[in-house]
């Protein structure tokens, strides 16, 4: 115990000692002795010149091939299959017109041969009917000259009459004669007209039967499934013996002759994308095949969820063009990159990926000032990005050309402080 306090006060003295020192040595320093502080060290950084230039746009998207004009493969009535296209495989190519299902039509051919005699049955009506009219427009004629005769016998009986030269009996008779010519007159009158009215239903009723007989010959063609173009056929076919309902779904037809291209665009990387625009579609799977392509449509309608644009890019050439007899045909449906010439931009600048740094959500560089024979110290800048290009992004704001840009080392760079430069200038991307 006594050893400890012993240690304790040796530590304390020691340490009173020292800081009466200390205050001895600040009292007797002389004036001006404060201690010199080394000027701040430059840094050796890496710069380069901003230069505008011309800048081709292009935009980098996704998708999938498709057939430009495809076909569902179906038929119209239903039945048993009794013949399919050998073989029916995905991948064969038919033909325009070629067969490629056929249908037993026997109860079809049934309809037909009901509906023409029809046809038939009506066709005799109408000429009967027709023989009816022209005898009752004769009797028609006759009991109109039977009403003029007994016209103008009573009128001469009138007259005799007048005269006294005829009695009241003859007169009467004369004029039941008349009368009687006039209703048989309005008869006949009724009876052709019966007849006329009877020979328009009658045409109408074989046009109906004509259309019947029509209709069921145009159902037992369709029985019939040809292709409606040469393309190349999807899915496997149906067999024969199955049978097939009214518009039941056979398979789908392509013609690989015409390809499309469907990608998004993000909304802010459109640009000055416009229909008619070139385009170089890569295959992701054989990078190296390129087709040149042109925009075909650019749609007006943004998706709500990704904020992206439907873009449709026609890929010249089809399945195989002129010169890759070699290569595998293009199919649909196969991925694929585009990229997309939007156009250019003159005097441009541009700035890359590694020659600024994210601070704060903004993009940060330095430039270089000072007057010649100065020491040249580093200025802050924050950027107003643009769109992307090749290297990296156009620079809207922050930035002219002709000045020194810091491309380097970003970490140590500060606002304000002194610079040297090491080695040539950087490379512009």
């Amino acid at each position: 115990m006594k050893r400890f306090i012993s240690n304790a006060l040796l530590i304390l003295l020691t340490l009173a000692g020292a800081g009466m020192g200390w205050k001895w040595l600040q009292a007797t320093k002389p004036p001006g002795a404060a201690r010199a502080v080394a000027p701040e060290r430059p840094l050796a950084v890496s710069v380069r010149k901003v230069d505008a230039r011309t800048v081709d746009i292009e935009v980098e998207a996704y998708g999938s091939l498709e057939a430009v004009r495809t076909a569902r493969l179906a038929l119209e009535v239903g039945g048993r299959v009794i013949e399919v296209l050998d073989p029916w495989l995905p991948g064969t190519q038919v033909e325009v017109g070629e067969v490629l299902v056929r249908l037993d039509a026997g109860l079809l051919d049934e309809e037909v041969m009901v509906a023409e005699a029809a046809v038939v049955e009506a066709q005799r009506a109408l000429d009967a009917q027709a023989v009816e009219e022209s005898g009752a427009a004769s009797a028609e004629g006759l009991a109109a000259e039977s009403l003029e005769l007994a016209l103008a016998e009573e009128r001469r009986i009138d007259a005799l009459f007048a005269a006294g030269d005829a009695a009241a009996s003859e007169r009467d008779r004369v004029r039941g004669v008349r009368l009687e010519a006039a209703r048989a007159a309005d008869l006949a009158r009724t009876a052709t007209a019966r007849a006329r009215a009877a020979r328009s239903s009658m045409e109408a009723t074989l046009e109906r039967t004509r259309a019947s007989a029509s209709l069921a010959r145009e159902r037992r063609s369709r029985a019939v499934l040809v292709a409606p173009f040469t393309g190349h056929l999807v899915d496997r076919g149906p067999s024969v013996g199955t049978h097939l309902a009214p518009g039941e779904r056979l398979g789908d037809l392509h013609d690989l002759e015409q390809l499309d291209l469907r990608v998004s665009v993000p909304e802010e990387r459109l640009g000055g994308l416009s229909e008619g625009a070139g385009a170089t579609v890569r295959l992701s799977a054989d990078p190296g095949r390129a087709r040149e392509g042109v925009v075909r449509s650019v749609g007006v309608q943004a998706d709500v969820a990704t904020r992206s644009v439907p873009v449709v890019v026609a890929v010249k050439g089809g399945a195989r063009d002129v010169g890759e007899e070699e290569s595998a045909p293009l199919a649909a449906g196969q991925f694929a990159k585009v990229v997309l010439r939007a156009g250019h931009v003159d005097r441009a600048l541009v700035i890359g990926r590694g020659e600024f740094i994210w601070r704060d959500g903004k993009a940060i560089v330095h430039v270089l000032e000072g007057a010649p024979g100065e020491l040249p110290v580093a200025r802050r800048r924050e950027l107003e990005l643009g769109a992307p290009v090749e290297g990296g992004w156009l620079v809207n704001s922050g930035l002219s050309a002709g000045e020194t840009l810091i491309t380097g080392p970003h970490g140590l760079v500060t606002d304000g402080g002194p610079c040297r430069l090491v080695g040539g200038e950087s490379e512009a991307p």
